[in-house]
């Protein structure tokens, strides 16, 4: 996980979480992060979106100061960061090419049966906010925003929200691709906002990525989640992601 200084929330591995767009800044720091963690960052990718380079790419850490183009709010934490990448190619002298390989993916379409998604009266959300945390018994989350906690006295997580969009930033997609660390194509074919209650149990999730498994309806997979209460099919395939190949990386000298 990328590490922020005091000041700002946690920058994941995926850019997931984010400063408060009335506490938009337009410098990063880093503290104590590999070079795989700064390129994940960077570009916006998985760590299996990233090939070749050096072992120390995963063991020296380094601290790092960004100063953006623009200023990191919701809407910009879940990009690329250009300025981060040209930094890393002046520090790192990192060069890297980009090609299209035959990799896992999941794919998520509207299945025949299990549950229902349901439309939220809310029409747009800019922008929409999903953050760590729980909601009492009874409580529902505001408009264009959302909880993900857990996990609860069953192991379970809870996504709950209010305002959602199936793909793009902050999205479904967008929190399924963070559970699975793997790329998600959506073939769903909706459009609009949903309002999402969904729980699943993690050790199940990564025992079905592996292959087939007898459910727990009490502590289900994502997979099964997913088609029971909301009825989305997650299918477990391969297909075409772009992957990051790591040309060439460098120590950087003290004086940097």
């Amino acid at each position: 996980m990328l590490k922020l200084l005091p000041a700002m929330l946690v920058l994941a591995g995926m850019g997931a979480a984010q400063t408060p767009a009335s506490k938009e800044t337009k410098q990063l720091s880093f503290h104590q992060n590999t070079l795989r963690e700064f390129i994940r960052a960077a570009y916006h990718v998985f760590d299996y979106q990233i090939d070749g380079g050096p072992a120390w790419i995963d063991s020296d850490r380094y601290d790092l100061r960004v100063k953006l183009t623009e200023p990191l709010s919701l809407e910009t934490s879940r990009k690329p960061l250009p300025a981060l990448q040209d930094l890393l190619k002046d520090k790192f002298g990192l060069r890297l090419h980009r090609e299209t390989r035959d990799l896992p993916v999941c794919i998520l379409t509207v299945s025949k049966t299990g549950g229902e998604l349901h439309r939220s009266r809310v029409q747009h959300c800019p922008p929409f906010w999903l953050l760590p945390g729980a909601l009492k018994p009874g409580e529902r989350p505001a408009d264009c925003s959302g909880v993900i906690g857990g996990p609860n006295l069953q192991l379970n997580q809870t996504l709950d929200v209010v305002g959602m969009s199936i793909s793009g930033p902050f999205s479904l997609v967008d929190e399924i691709e963070r559970q699975l660390n793997r790329v998600v194509i959506d073939k769903t074919g909706l459009t609009g906002l949903f309002d999402i209650v969904l729980e699943w149990n993690r050790e199940a999730t990564k025992k079905r990525l592996k292959g087939p498994i007898t459910e727990d309806p009490d502590s289900p997979s994502l997979f099964e989640a997913l088609e029971q209460q909301l009825g989305l099919k997650l299918e477990a395939t391969k297909g075409p992601v772009e992957v990051l190949v790591i040309d060439h990386a460098a120590k950087p000298s003290s004086a940097n």
